[in-house]
């Protein structure tokens, strides 16, 4: 059996971008610590990290994810 924690998050270009920010700066560090603390591992997966602001039209972000 497993003992990490994947959290997978995503949302689109332009919404949710101030939550997920927060998600990523207050809340990932957080969990993380816990499970850390408690023996588990913890792998947060958000498609938008590493993908530009304005992707061109040839470049989607399964190609760059």
């Amino acid at each position: 059996m497993s003992r990490t924690f994947r959290l997978f998050f995503s949302s689109s270009f332009s919404d949710f971008r101030l939550e997920r920010d927060w998600i990523q700066q207050k809340v990932v560090p957080e969990i993380g610590s816990l499970c850390a603390q408690n023996g588990y591992g913890f792998l947060p997966v958000n498609l938008r990290w590493g993908v530009g602001e304005e992707p061109s039209i040839t470049s989607t972000p399964w190609r760059s994810a």
